[in-house]
């Protein structure tokens, strides 16, 4: 069981399949703007299927714990290990597949009274009343619906990131990402979920990323905060996220223990490989860091004290995105 190389139309097909599965469920954690957001995807999401079950994936995060069905089920590690199908689907099936997920999310609140998603025969899918077997088919089309909710605006959705500045004497791990065009830093961290705790998100972002185990660590104080507010390209609005930096330090005895790589999952179900490198944080003034701080960085030893933990706003006119 290995994820379907056939194509971006496969990739999105299992997405739109178990949104339809868990629509029930689904549908009532959205609000007005996610649902405005879902219709949006849908109907950008032929012209790029990877992208779109990406956005997706990354909609219904806000609104679901990581051990919600659909949750699992969208992440990529999910739809890896569905079994392959061999050829994607033809625009005969995953059109109609995205115009009744249109419909339902245009038309129903899957309250068990008003329409959702359902099967047929496997392939064809239509919108039925929530109400067992004996209820009618009742299809709709997205021309009848009442018009979609606005959009809502670039940054009206708030995402918390928590990193480290993990040193070893007056070196620093920074995870070094190689692209096409274009290099860049990054602290170890990541995204923290709906409801979590902000030093339990550190602790489990930096043993996916490090291997390390934050008891073996000292310090843990927060020295920096950035507010980013920076466009992106794509349909869905961006995000403001608030980068949340601490600082930590271990002893060589810990630092030989941790990773050296680290590996980010594509939609398209390959891997982004990350190099964890040490780096001197006194030569990190030129280094393509984000968030942007290797001057700051480059000042800050193991032991300094910080005086103001507010950074510049991270803006499009400060920031341009890579």
């Amino acid at each position: 069981m290995a994820f379907d190389p056939q194509g971006g139309a496969a990739f999105l097909a299992v997405a739109v399949e178990t949104i339809q599965r868990h629509w029930r469920e689904l549908y009532p954690l959205l609000d007005a703007e996610a649902r405005a957001e879902l219709i949006e995807i849908l109907e950008d999401a032929e012209s790029d299927p990877v992208a779109a079950a990406r956005d997706l994936r990354e909609l219904i995060k806000p609104f679901t714990p990581p051990d919600h069905p659909a949750r699992r089920a969208l992440t990529p590690t999910g739809v890896r290990l569905r079994p392959t199908t061999g050829e994607p689907p033809a625009d005969a099936v995953l059109l109609p597949m995205l115009s009744a997920l249109r419909t339902a999310a245009l038309t129903g609140t899957a309250d068990g009274t008003e329409p959702e998603v359902s099967r047929v025969d496997g392939t064809e899918p239509e919108v039925s009343r929530a109400g067992g077997d004996d209820a009618p088919a009742v299809p709709r089309l997205p021309a009848a619906a009442p018009a979609p909710a606005p959009s809502p605006p670039p940054f009206a959705t708030l995402k918390i990131r928590v990193a480290a500045l993990v040193y070893c004497g007056n070196e620093v791990a920074l995870i070094r990402r190689d692209r096409a065009d274009s290099v860049h830093y990054t602290p170890p961290g990541g995204n923290v979920e709906p409801g979590e705790d902000l030093g339990e998100a550190l602790a489990r972002e930096l043993h996916e990323e490090l291997g390390l185990d934050v008891g073996r660590a000292e310090g843990g104080e927060l020295v920096w905060v950035a507010d980013q507010r920076v466009s992106r390209p794509g349909p869905t609005p961006p995000p403001r996220k608030l980068h949340l930096i601490y600082r930590l330090r271990i002893d060589p005895a810990v630092r030989a223990g941790l990773a050296t790589e680290e590996f980010d999952e594509l939609p398209d179900g390959g891997r982004e490989t990350g190099h964890i490198v040490w780096v001197d944080h006194r030569a990190a003034a030129e280094l393509p860091v984000f968030p942007p701080l290797g001057p700051r960085l480059a000042a800050l030893g193991p032991d300094t004290a910080v005086t103001d933990a507010a950074l510049p706003a991270i803006t499009d006119d400060t920031y341009r995105w890579v």
